[in-house]
């Protein structure tokens, strides 16, 4: 078998993949870092956190909602907004590598973390859907927080997250920087002999401070993100006006995994930790046998 230098085998790790990675990791930590801030102002003023409890709880809370929708659409992939950047080089990455069901997955991820988000803010915020709904679990008790925060000065934190997040993928030049960054680490001699040596590197190019121009396969895997994600919202929020024949088809299909789903999100932070780190070992495995 001929060596091939970047094994598609295990993951994405070429250059291309990695690059877009990076410009994921980037967009998606500083929006979901302000979502999660949202959350605390949410239970500074609220002293709550269930969506079921907060129904309409929010409508006078302009600021938080103004922040909890804008992290919802920075996580959707809208083109040129949060995410797209990240998630256009992967698909156009995976498309080179005839991986095309990796862009169609993505976009049914991305649309149900951000319908779910815009589903609960419609609920908090605007007072949209019914305040008991079947499908959703109550949250467990939680406890108020003995002390107010600085709801002003957690707002402007939280905007100029949410701001940085939001434009990552217009920021010039940072694409071109991604790549340049992914294809020396790949290059593992010469990263082994930076690093472990301190021998110093050849003099990079200039590279060009510019927005590239995504493909037309990532606009509308974008625009198709959008389009589910504001179905998945409005499902969430008004599935009871469906056909009874239609509820009865998707309860007999659908019912058993929502439930296994169900079962395994209990609202407690140890177990979703257990979760990560039984996921990370079994992947982790998975990995290393592959490179035996």
């Amino acid at each position: 078998m001929p060596y091939e230098p970047y094994p598609s085998r295990i993951a994405l790790l070429d250059p291309r993949s990695l690059a877009g990675a990076a410009d994921l990791v980037l967009a998606h930590g500083l929006v979901k870092a302000a979502l999660f801030l949202v959350a605390g102002i949410v239970l500074v003023q609220l002293k709550d956190g269930d969506e079921l409890k907060l129904h309409a709880g929010g409508r006078l809370r302009s600021a938080a909602a103004v922040l909890w929708f804008g992290g919802a659409i920075g996580l959707v992939g809208i083109p040129y907004i949060g995410v797209f950047l990240g998630h256009a080089v992967l698909d156009d990455a995976a498309a080179a590598r005839g991986m095309h069901w990796l862009q169609p997955l993505t976009m049914v991820a991305q649309a149900v973390v951000a319908g779910t988000l815009l589903r609960a803010g419609a609920r908090i915020f605007l007072g949209w859907g019914p305040a008991a709904d079947a499908l959703l679990t109550r949250e467990p008790p939680e406890r108020r927080p003995e002390r107010g925060g600085s709801v002003p000065l957690l707002t402007a934190v939280t905007a100029v997250l949410l701001a940085l997040g939001l434009a990552a993928s217009v920021v010039p030049g940072l694409a071109a920087r991604s790549d340049a960054a992914a294809h020396r680490f790949v290059e593992h001699t010469a990263y082994a002999a930076r690093v472990l040596r301190d021998v110093p590197e050849a003099p990079a190019p200039r590279l060009p401070y510019d927005v590239p121009r995504a493909s037309g396969a990532s606009i509308a895997y974008g625009l198709g993100a959008t389009v589910l994600t504001l179905a998945v919202a409005a499902f969430g929020l008004w599935y009871r006006r469906l056909p009874d024949g239609l509820c009865r088809l998707g309860r007999g299909t659908l019912g058993p995994p929502v439930e296994v789903l169900r079962a395994a999100h209990s609202g407690i932070v140890g177990d979703y930790l257990l979760w990560i780190v039984v996921g990370t070992a079994l992947i982790g495995g998975i990995w290393a046998f592959t490179l035996t």
